[in-house]
């Protein structure tokens, strides 16, 4: 998988390089990445700051992380500590080497499924 470093907010990111030929390049690669999100990212960090303000004691789970964006974000620029979850092998490989690229402290990985049901969610 080619990968490159991308920033978006305070946030470096290494992220998977789309076949810009295909009908939805972000689907083109093994872990999700779509670039036009990016608005909706930001306005997720700054509600989750506003939010969480008061609130220190709270963290915050991306139990689907990809290439961990969101929640490295979170982490890095909120100053939450942060869960990113993916099942797949090469996501997980992914968010590792973002933490380690941010120098975040206050992140765990994992490599787990979220599963959801009428009687709630498991993780």
């Amino acid at each position: 998988m080619l990968t490159k470093i991308i920033t978006e907010g305070r946030t470096s990111v290494e992220v998977p390089i789309p076949d810009e030929n295909s009908s939805f390049p972000p689907s083109s690669v093994a872990v999700f990445y779509n670039p036009a999100m990016k608005l909706n990212r930001d306005v997720a960090v700054a509600s989750i700051a506003c939010f969480s303000r008061n609130n220190p004691e709270y963290t915050y789970l991306d139990s689907l992380s990809a290439s961990g964006i969101r929640g490295l974000r979170i982490a890095g620029e909120v100053g939450l500590a942060t869960t990113m979850s993916d099942w797949e092998e090469t996501s997980f490989g992914l968010i590792i080497r973002n933490i380690e690229l941010n120098k975040l402290t206050n992140c765990t990985a994992m490599k787990r499924n979220a599963k959801c049901s009428d009687a709630g969610c498991q993780f």
